[in-house]
């Protein structure tokens, strides 16, 4: 295939998932609910005083043109009560600053764009990420059609949250991270990512920092004069240490104080069983990824396989993701608060979908070629409910607005019979814990299943 021919396809595809992605987003409308309003209007305030002080905002009600209603202020109460002189928000600048050119030329109009290519640009690089860990086009395709087609994909693009954008900025960084032969501009930036990571969210630093120091042990061992090892070393830690340095100054002058977990809804980490919101944030029926998103349950089967191929790759993303995946399991609004569900796993999933692409050459068998079908059936439908019958943003422990749509349409009480778990982690339903039992069998059924795969790779 020539240059130009695969030039025009790459064309194709993105105009293809732009209209798609925006069809979905205007469709199955939320509106600008949760924190979205918030990013605005820290955006506006951007614009119009060339800071980050809202009390101005809050007390003109600025917001009134996108959002009606009297807001709630989002600002840290350790920090700053209604006598403050100034007010800054709990949510961290990047994403507003990334948004404010889109914003002065068309509005919260221009943020949903943005966040609509945010979500095709993850996509891609979910894509050559794929492709980069298993050498498999077809594999690579196969695995992001699955990550296309899931509820929680669909429901955050095009809306004004920072998750996409944390899981594009991660994967741009391992793709560097995992090219042996990068030139000094990819080194350049992927200290830059690195050094943007917390102006979007705090939650990065661990991951970012452990990227960071793999970096510069690549450096370190590869067989060059030290002259050239320094070089590098400067290329890749100057950009990363100025962008985090200038958080940091930002940082005290702003909240007064020096480590980020002191503001930005610090408050609320370490406040629930781990072991208690990992079987939620799994298996929940309004709020779970298994639940919600069927397919993605092959990761569980590829992840041996992925071990086999590349154990080191592999021991790298889950010393990259694991501290910061911990660390979510111990925050206290474990579900996402008033969002589109799993928007908190979407930091990091895209990262794991290689292990669904491993599984695509044993589809010749039948009955795992069936079960995959079976899976990607149903997390289909619950999508297409999610869009044509415009289900709404709902709380934990509330029934899923998907299997309401299918009581309704057929009489199936699914949500009735699958664990559901209250904002406090405790199971409601009262088949909870003999179903969220049976699912973590499954779960345990694919790892096994997973590494008897693995070991037919060698027979």
């Amino acid at each position: 295939m020539s240059k130009k021919i695969k030039f025009l396809a790459w064309v194709g595809i993105i105009l293809s998932l732009s209209a798609a992605l925006l069809f979905v987003r205007i469709h199955a409308n939320n509106g600008l609910a949760g924190d979205q309003v918030h990013y605005l209007i820290m955006s506006n305030s951007l614009l119009q005083d060339g800071d980050f002080d809202l009390k101005n905002d809050h007390e003109l009600e600025r917001y009134k043109s996108y959002h009606p209603d009297k807001l709630d202020t989002h600002i840290p109460t350790r920090q700053f009560n209604q006598d403050s002189p100034k007010w800054y928000s709990l949510h961290n600048p990047g994403l507003p600053i990334i948004l404010s050119p889109f914003v002065a030329t068309l509005g919260y109009k221009g943020a949903i764009i943005v966040m609509v290519f945010i979500a095709i640009l993850l996509l891609l690089l979910t894509y050559f990420w794929t492709e980069k860990v298993t050498g498999n086009k077809k594999a690579s395709f196969f695995a992001c059609a699955i990550l296309f087609s899931s509820f929680f994909y669909l429901s955050l693009a095009g809306y004004i949250f920072p998750n996409l954008l944390i899981a594009a900025i991660t994967l741009g960084a391992l793709l560097i991270l995992e090219n042996k032969n990068r030139p000094i501009w990819q080194l350049f930036l992927l200290g830059a990512l690195l050094g943007i990571g917390p102006w979007i969210h705090v939650k990065t630093l661990l991951s970012f920092a452990t990227i960071g120091l793999i970096a510069i042990i690549q450096i370190l061992k590869i067989k060059k004069t030290w002259r050239n090892k320094l070089s590098e070393l400067s290329i890749l830690i100057v950009p990363a240490l100025i962008l985090i340095a200038l958080f940091e100054w930002k940082l005290y002058e702003w909240y007064g104080v020096i480590f980020p977990n002191q503001t930005f809804a610090g408050d609320i980490l370490f406040s629930i069983s781990p072991f208690k919101s990992l079987a939620a944030i799994l298996f929940d029926a309004t709020k779970g990824l298994f639940i919600n998103n069927p397919a993605l349950i092959l990761i569980l089967l590829g992840l041996p396989l992925w071990f086999k191929q590349n154990r080191w790759q592999l021991f790298r993303v889950i010393l990259i993701l694991g501290p910061g995946f911990i660390l979510q399991l111990s925050f206290l609004d474990w579900w996402g608060g008033w969002s589109p569900s799993g928007r908190y796993l979407m930091d990091m999933l895209p990262v794991l979908i290689p292990a669904i692409a491993f599984i695509y050459p044993f589809l010749k068998n039948l009955w795992l070629k069936i079960f995959t079908c079976i899976l990607l059936g149903l997390q289909i439908i619950f999508s297409l409910i999610f869009i044509f019958f415009k289900t709404p943003w709902v709380w934990s422990g509330v029934s899923n607005p998907v299997f309401e749509v299918i009581r309704n349409k057929t009489g199936l009480a699914l949500d009735r019979i699958l664990p559901q778990f209250s904002p406090e982690l405790h199971l409601k339903n009262t088949y909870s814990g003999v179903f969220l039992t049976l699912f973590i069998i499954i779960a345990a059924t694919l790892l096994v299943s997973g590494i008897k795969l693995s070991r037919q790779q060698n027979e």
